[in-house]
């Protein structure tokens, strides 16, 4: 988080890992944005090109109910870094601490969040323990949530626009363009008689024999 000066690190112990998934990406973003706040009402998220991770109508349908249905900012700016010029920040943090990790010994979670913690303006959030028996973040089925939603509608064309919008003028509305000073197109992502709901909890399957083996042997 730039304005904070701060380095938010989630470790994910294997059998709490859901995949490099929306669901997953979404409930840290959830959790990141109710955890690190100064009463902030205007807030800008930039990604990477990934369409499975981020750049997609889940987070934009996601970006839109902060505005819309949960009322936490005014306006919320999406910008998406164009294909070969996708690293920023976070990519010389995480390579600051790959570093650090590759000159350490880590033979447990305790030992990796300590290695990160050591790092300069670095905050770590452990997931869970490693047997996957204790969550100390629960991960919610996003996914799940919007596509049961009736009525939501999706930004047409969304691999080629790059920047998004919504406010609370036109609180639904997301405002999507190509390039920074391109056209605008208007897509009313959530209608205005429609509200999002909670997500549920997802329960997060035991790693399986064949995962433990394949841990082991690659380890």
């Amino acid at each position: 988080m730039e304005p904070l000066d701060r380095f938010i690190l989630y470790v994910i112990p294997k059998p709490c890992a859901l995949g490099k998934g929306v669901n997953s990406v979404l409930s840290f973003l959830d959790h990141c944005l109710k955890t690190f706040t100064v009463g902030e009402k205007c807030v800008k998220f930039h990604a990477d090109n990934c369409i499975g991770l981020n750049k997609n109508n889940y987070t934009i349908q996601y970006l839109t109910s902060l505005v819309k249905t949960q009322k936490k900012y005014e306006s919320v700016e999406f910008s998406c870094m164009p294909v070969g010029h996708t690293k920023f920040r976070v990519d010389a943090c995480f390579g600051t601490f790959k570093t650090k990790w590759n000159h350490s010994e880590a033979h447990c979670l305790k030992d990796v969040v300590c290695i990160a913690t050591q790092m300069k303006n670095t905050c770590v959030i452990l997931v869970g323990d490693e047997k996957g028996k204790t969550t100390y973040l629960p991960q919610s089925n996003w996914i799940g949530l919007f596509e049961k939603t009736p009525g939501l509608k999706k930004v047409p064309k969304i691999r080629s626009m790059h920047h998004f919008r919504t406010t609370n003028t036109e609180p639904g509305v997301v405002y999507s363009k190509e390039t920074l000073h391109g056209e605008e197109f208007r897509t009313e992502v959530i209608p205005a008689a429609i509200d999002v709901g909670t997500p549920e909890i997802l329960s997060l399957a035991q790693i399986t024999d064949a995962r433990k083996k394949y841990t082991v042997n690659s380890a």
